[in-house]
C-alpha cells in the first residue's frame, strides 16, 4: 500500500514532545510550552536549542537562548516532570511533519 503526505495528520501548531517513562507502555504527547516556558528553536544530531522565558522582578519578560546536548535536554525534561528515567523522547517542531528522536 502506498502512502502519501496527505495520509499524515496535520503537523502540530506548537512544538511537541513525545515522552515515555520507564514502566509505561504508552507515550505522552504534549506541547513543549506545557513542559517549559519557552520554545524549541532547533534540533540537530548533537544538540537542542531552546528559548527560556522568565519574568524579572519588574515584571518584564527575559528571553534567553540555550543550546544543550541531547542528554542535558533529557535531564531538563525529567526535572520538569519530577520523574526520572525517560525511556523515549522525541520532538516534533511546530508546522513540521518531521519527528526527531532524542532518546
Amino acid at each position: 500500500m502506498e502512502h502519501s503526505e496527505e495520509d499524515l495528520l496535520d503537523p502540530p501548531k506548537f512544538d511537541t514532545l513525545c515522552v515515555q517513562f520507564r514502566g509505561d507502555n504508552h507515550t505522552i504527547t504534549l506541547p513543549y510550552c506545557e513542559v517549559a516556558n519557552g520554545n524549541i528553536l532547533s534540533v540537530d544530531d548533537h544538540k537542542v536549542t531552546i528559548t527560556l522565558h522568565t519574568i524579572n522582578k519588574e515584571g518584564e519578560t527575559n528571553i534567553q537562548e540555550v543550546a544543550m546536548p541531547h542528554q542535558e535536554f533529557v535531564d531538563a525534561v525529567e526535572e520538569q516532570f519530577a520523574i526520572k528515567q525517560i525511556t523515549k523522547l522525541s520532538i516534533q517542531k511546530a508546522d513540521s511533519y518531521d519527528v526527531i528522536t532524542i532518546l
